[in-house]
């Protein structure tokens, strides 16, 4: 029997983002599963098996999960099913589960109906202060694992804080 905390994690992104979305999952799963402290579970559609009501799995999902790890880009809020049907549970007034927003894609959030996501702190790539921070899609070779590197330590921290509250 382990004695980590486990962490149910939902996944949303956009479907038109699915290569830079599992290009990071990838990156981020590892530091996941040799977490020292907790035991994470991504769920992502992916895992949805066929003949099943989809609907009713991803809700599921969400209703079972801790945190949602929310991959944001232009194609994510295009998408009515994430607006209307997972956004709400992790932002806005009826929401009920932590959202972790990764900025994915690129994208001006001055342009953007955010649907309330733009009063949370969106991670992208740390760069030195005076540089603009990067999003997912933007970083190549190395800077991807050290994105997923520190993406993985603010997710811990953000779990650390909720856990002390």
């Amino acid at each position: 029997m382990s004695d980590k905390t486990q962490i149910n994690f939902f996944v949303s992104y956009a479907h038109d983002n699915i290569i830079n979305a599992q290009d990071l999952l990838k990156r981020l799963q590892p530091r996941m599963s040799t977490s020292k402290h907790f035991s994470f579970s991504l769920w992502q559609d992916r895992t949805i098996l066929i003949g099943t009501d989809w609907h009713t799995e991803i809700q599921q999902a969400i209703a079972d999960c801790q945190l949602g790890l929310l991959l944001v880009s232009y194609d994510f809020f295009n998408s009515r099913y994430i607006r209307e049907d997972e956004l709400p549970k992790f932002v806005g007034a009826s929401a009920n589960k932590l959202a972790i927003p990764v900025g994915l894609e690129i994208m001006d959030w001055n342009k953007v109906d955010m649907k309330g996501l733009e009063k949370l702190q969106i991670f992208r790539y740390p760069k030195p202060p005076t540089l603009s921070p990067r999003f997912y899609a933007q970083c190549r070779g190395i800077d991807k694992d050290y994105f997923a590197d520190q993406l993985f330590d603010q997710i811990i921290k953000r779990i650390n804080v909720l856990q002390a509250a």
